[in-house]
């Protein structure tokens, strides 16, 4: 990298930073280390080869000022705090889901306590969405496929399913975001339209600079896009949405939805929503 004056890596920013756009780093943890497999041995002889972060910062952080493009991170999973640390000294904005915010207890952490540099999301493309959730979509899928390495993680992960749900509804009666008796709405089968709407406004309130909503928790579909472990027993990323964009853009909700973020983000939201 040094040798060639890192230009693979600048010319790489280059072609993807939109100039008054965004950037988002997937796996953003590759620029401090990457796990290296030597050719043709299996994965246990591999090893972490560490990165020259400070340098590879710098260099995004000189090409995002000259494109006046905002660097997202990607930022998930198993991170140290202070790599977290690094990548807010320069800019780089965070990514926090509402699912993988939880304390040890299993408790859903407030958005109004994540950073304000931080794109908030529910979900990702990978991951249930939120009325796959509701529904345990995902592990009815997993468990179709042979997915689950035993019986046992099965009934485990309804159950730790169920814990989070009533964890969300919990969270949500606690801020205020929803009204409503906790069993009924913990025992409906569908994604409750009250829920969904607590979440999307409880995320509103939170001082994260970007919230990213896909249209699939927009409109509660419950399909993701991806199923990890798996190449054809899925259609991955070929999953069509069940409405046309014109249709997507004047529907009720997209209009009620962008009135909320006005109200709660204040003017010139609505007319980006």
């Amino acid at each position: 990298l040094r040798a060639g004056r890192y230009q693979y890596f600048i010319r790489l920013l280059r072609h993807n930073c939109p100039p008054g756009g965004a950037l988002r780093l997937d796996h953003v943890m590759g620029l401090f280390r990457l796990f290296w497999i030597p050719k043709g041995l299996p994965p246990a002889a591999g090893a972490y080869v560490t990165y020259p972060a400070d340098e590879l910062l710098k260099i995004v952080a000189l090409e995002s000022h000259r494109h006046r493009t905002l660097i997202i991170g990607e930022d998930l999973g198993t991170i140290s705090p202070q790599i977290r640390q690094e990548l807010a000294h320069a800019r780089i904005m965070s990514t926090r889901l509402f699912y993988f915010e939880r304390r040890t207890d299993g408790s859903f952490i407030p958005p109004t306590a994540y950073p304000e540099w931080t794109l908030a999301a529910i979900t990702t493309h990978d991951l249930p969405t939120l009325a796959g959730f509701w529904q345990g979509r995902d592990i009815t899928l997993r468990q179709q496929l042979g997915l689950f390495p035993e019986p046992a993680a099965v009934a485990r992960a309804w159950e730790e399913r169920r814990q989070a749900k009533a964890a969300i509804l919990q969270l949500l009666q606690e801020t205020g975001h929803l009204s409503g008796e906790s069993p009924e709405l913990l025992a409906a089968p569908d994604l409750p339209a009250a829920v969904k709407c607590g979440i999307i406004s409880l995320l509103l309130d939170s001082p994260c600079r970007l919230l990213l909503l896909q249209l699939e928790d927009i409109f509660a579909w419950p399909d993701q896009q991806n199923l990890p472990g798996t190449k054809d027993e899925y259609p991955n990323w070929r999953l069509k949405l069940p409405l046309p964009l014109e249709d997507i853009l004047e529907h009720e909700f997209i209009k009620r939805l962008g009135a909320l973020a006005a109200s709660k983000r204040g003017p010139g939201v609505e007319e980006k929503t």
